[in-house]
């Protein structure tokens, strides 16, 4: 088995800069430093390092336009590993617990649920990622406040097309409080083509139940050094 402890990204445009990118070569070597997020971790005894490689990373990263292939020599590549060695001193470190306010006393009104689903279609062989996130509903008791939030993300897209790339959002919260009682729903959506992303985004302020405030717009976006 294996557990991911970190990842890097890095758009070859930006290998030797990220206030000049240039086009990434073709057809020839170049090397290039990829930084893995900050992490500590005590690795046990008889367990190795893995490093994975990949030139796509959905759906944490946008896809490129093309599907590239990207070939890697690794005859003299190296990991650079800051490791700190186990010291007599550290049985004499200790902390003091930490010392937060007391909370206040917040009731569930409705529990949160947290969803990942993935599903493909046998026929258009386009696979769709949701991620749902209820954050529940609660009411602060000693102020008398209640809130809710909902959160759902949709990534679609076809495995051999980039450009089927799609991401739907929709987010929706409400808060009461007093003679206050206010509610908010946003939903966006991004897809690109060759050289443009198109986004687009809409928002909706609700109070006491009547749309009080609205807005809508769409962007296209051109991509550059993809």
């Amino acid at each position: 088995t294996s557990a991911v402890m970190t990842y890097g990204a890095l758009n070859l445009s930006h290998r030797n800069s990220h206030e000049a990118p240039e086009p990434c070569p073709v057809d020839q070597p170049f090397k290039v430093t990829v930084k893995l997020n900050d992490f500590g971790r005590t690795i046990p005894k008889g367990h190795r390092l893995r490093i994975a490689i990949q030139n796509q990373f959905w759906f944490v990263l946008w896809p490129q336009p093309e599907m590239s292939t990207l070939s890697v020599f690794a005859g003299r590549s190296l990991i650079n590993l800051p490791v700190r060695p186990p010291s007599d001193l550290d049985k004499h470190v200790s902390f003091a617990p930490p010392e937060i306010s007391p909370p206040a006393r917040v009731i569930m009104l409705r529990q949160e649920n947290h969803a990942k689903t993935v599903t493909d279609d046998l026929a258009t062989r386009l696979r769709n990622t949701t991620l749902f996130s209820d954050f529940g509903a609660w009411r602060i008791e000693d102020r008398q406040i209640e809130g809710s939030a909902k959160a759902i993300d949709r990534f679609m897209i076809h495995p051999d097309d980039p450009l089927t790339a799609r991401l739907h959002s929709e987010y929706a919260w409400s808060m009461k409080s007093g003679p206050a009682d206010v509610s908010g729903i946003a939903e966006t959506e991004l897809i690109s083509d060759a050289t443009h992303f198109h986004l687009s985004w809409k928002i909706e302020v609700s109070e006491a139940g009547k749309i009080v405030f609205t807005r809508q717009q769409t962007r296209a976006i051109a991509r550059d050094y993809c």
